[in-house]
């Protein structure tokens, strides 16, 4: 049953569509300070990052975006009966067996082999994107390909840009940043009459990654900048917080010294304690490896005060310590911050032993999900 009510509510998910709006926005701002021609795009894929595709692409498009990136076919169709006016890529490529689909929705591939350029090129003069592969190797074609494709291009391929994408952005001094840089310049500079589009959240940041070489052909793909991530420290760029979530206190408990807490009882109280029963857990999104076995810090927040996590997180529970607040301060159905104010999405990726965007697009269907200050 869909949740209408804080009351039905386990968790309370909160999206503030206007900080997406303004992320996009300071971006584009700083982005157009190094290049005021550059495009500024949208990666909204993975269901827009965990966030819902469908609201935040609203609060994009309200903000000026009209280029969108997404993964797989299901989710272009999808933003497309959307929006019209759109330019839709889609990052998986072309899936060889639904040519047509592409056509009958007006939406763009990111050809990641000479097969799907060949492929394409035969199925007429439509738009498409040239994907190459110039470190991260995974999708796109090699750095030699271009020089086989030019018969394709000039036959009549209608190239929208060519692409790349970092694999070490987040790190700005790897040195893999600046060779992926050199390898992709090989290939604006054979085919530079192509617009061209490689930095990420990352990239976008870092002015020697940018390439910006090629003035007024710039298309940048934000990503999870657009959801308040900043992907390394002294992130240049005013970003806003877009998420908090909440979780419901089940239960109210007491700890005698030697008692055991969850699975495997990876915790012993050393002495007495009060504790709190708090619905969420991995099947939410929360990691396993956030247990306090991992030698984290990890914790919720509630009052003013760091409730610490006790034991393994379980499916749909995690208990806290609470002796940092008074008897009666905390109550079954109060609600503790688990990301928001005190706690950063950041922080919490850190004390799991991973990162935002797994965060992010991990946050469960179970939650009450509160759009605020989008349109009325």
């Amino acid at each position: 049953m869909k949740k209408t009510n804080d009351n039905l509510a386990t968790g309370i998910l909160t999206i503030d569509l206007n900080a997406i709006a303004q992320n996009y926005l300071s971006i584009q701002t700083y982005c157009h300070n190094l290049d005021d021609k550059a495009q500024i795009s949208a990666v909204i894929k993975a269901n827009g990052y965990g966030l819902g595709m469908s609201q935040v692409a609203e609060s994009l498009y309200g903000a000026g975006c009209r280029l969108f990136y997404v993964a797989t076919l299901d989710e272009a169709i999808e933003l497309r009966a959307q929006y019209n006016d759109t330019e839709i890529f889609v990052l998986d490529g072309l899936f060889m067996g639904a040519k047509s689909v592409y056509r009958q929705h007006n939406l763009i591939p990111c050809l990641a082999s000479t097969t799907q350029v060949k492929a394409w090129a035969e199925f007429g003069n439509l738009p498409c994107v040239l994907h190459f592969n110039t470190g991260i190797n995974r999708l796109g074609m090699g750095l030699n390909d271009y020089k086989n494709i030019t018969a394709e291009i000039t036959g009549g391929l209608n190239v929208h840009h060519i692409m790349s994408h970092f694999a070490s952005a987040d790190w700005p001094d790897d040195a893999q940043n600046l060779n992926q840089v050199a390898g992709f310049e090989l290939i604006s500079d054979h085919l530079p009459q192509l617009a061209h589009s490689f930095g990420n959240s990352a990239g976008i940041a870092l002015k020697e990654l940018q390439n910006i070489n090629l003035k007024n052909q710039n298309i940048l793909r934000p990503g999870v900048a657009l959801w308040g991530v900043k992907t390394f420290e002294n992130y240049p760029i005013d970003l806003k917080s877009v998420v908090a979530l909440s979780a419901r206190v089940l239960q109210l408990s007491t700890l005698k010294a030697g008692d055991m807490v969850g699975y495997g009882h990876l915790f012993s109280a050393k002495q007495s304690m009060r504790t709190a029963i708090i619905a969420v857990g991995y099947a939410d999104g929360v990691p396993r490896s956030l247990s306090s076995s991992t030698g984290q810090d990890g914790y919720f927040y509630f009052n003013g005060k760091k409730l610490p996590i006790l034991g393994r997180v379980s499916m749909d529970m995690i208990v806290v310590n609470i002796d940092a607040l008074a008897d009666g301060e905390i109550n079954e159905g109060d609600f503790v911050e688990v990301i928001g104010a005190h706690i950063s999405l950041d922080m919490l990726a850190t004390w799991a032993d991973t990162i935002a965007y797994e965060i992010l697009t991990s946050l469960g269907k179970r939650f009450l999900r509160k759009y605020i200050n989008g349109k009325s």
